[in-house]
C-alpha cells in the first residue's frame, strides 16, 4: 500500500501514541486545481464537504488534512458502498449532537446510529494504515487514533481522549484485536484501508 500525502496532513507515530503536525500550506494553484477537481464529481462534494476544524484543533495546532480529488472519489466511493451517508435517514442524532462543531469529513457510521463522525486524517505504509476521527454523541466527545493491519484485518487503540490534550496522553493498546463484523471498528477500517492508488 502506498504512502498517502495529504496537503496539510497529520504525522502520526505508533510509538508512544504521539503525533506532529505538519506545516505545509497547498499552493493556489493546488487549491484552484482540487476545488474544480471536486465540483467536477458529481456527489462527492455533497457528502465529502471542506474539512472544519473545532476552536480546540486549532489551539492544539493539529491539522485536518485535505484529500486530494483522487482520495476523496475512493473515499466516497467506500463511504457509499459501507452506507456511511452524512445524509442517510435511518440515525437518531438529537440536536445537540447535530449542532456541536466537528473536525474532518463528516460521516456516520451505520452501527453508531445516535453519533456524528469526523475524518480528520489517514495514514498508510506498508505495515499498515492509521485513522484519526472525531465522534460526537449524546455522551460527548471523543478524538482517536486507531491503527490497523488492512491483511490481517486487525486494530488496536494508538490513542484516545475527550480532548486532543488528553488523547496525547494516552497510551497505546499493547496488542492487536480482531475486528468484529459490522461494528465501529469495522466501518472505519473501511475508510483506513481504502486503497487511494497512486
Amino acid at each position: 500500500m502506498q504512502a498517502v500525502r495529504g496537503i496539510s496532513a497529520l504525522a502520526l507515530v505508533c510509538s508512544g501514541a504521539l503525533f506532529v503536525t505538519s506545516c505545509d500550506a497547498p499552493s493556489p494553484a493546488q487549491n484552484s486545481s482540487a476545488q474544480e477537481s471536486q465540483s467536477t464529481s458529481k456527489g462527492v462534494s455533497e457528502r465529502l464537504t471542506p474539512p472544519k476544524a473545532p476552536k480546540e484543533l486549532q489551539e492544539e495546532g493539529v491539522a485536518v488534512t485535505e484529500f486530494s480529488p483522487q482520495q476523496n472519489s475512493a473515499l466516497h466511493v467506500t463511504m457509499t458502498v459501507e452506507k456511511m451517508d452524512p445524509n442517510d435517514g435511518g440515525y437518531d442524532i438529537t440536536p445537540g449532537v447535530a449542532a456541536a462543531p466537528l473536525a474532518g469529513k463528516e460521516f456516520r457510521i451505520p452501527s453508531d446510529t445516535k453519533a456524528r463522525w469526523g475524518l480528520i486524517d489517514i495514514k498508510q505504509d506498508p505495515s499498515g494504515s492509521m485513522i484519526f476521527t472525531h465522534r460526537v454523541g449524546p455522551s460527548g466527545t471523543t478524538y482517536s487514533i486507531r491503527q490497523y493491519n488492512c491483511v490481517s484485518q486487525r486494530v488496536r487503540y494508538v490513542s484516545t481522549g475527550e480532548t486532543i490534550a488528553e488523547m496525547r496522553t494516552s497510551k497505546a493498546d499493547a496488542q492487536m484485536s480482531e475486528i468484529q463484523p459490522r461494528s465501529i471498528a469495522y466501518y472505519l477500517g473501511r475508510l483506513a484501508c481504502t486503497d487511494f492508488g497512486s
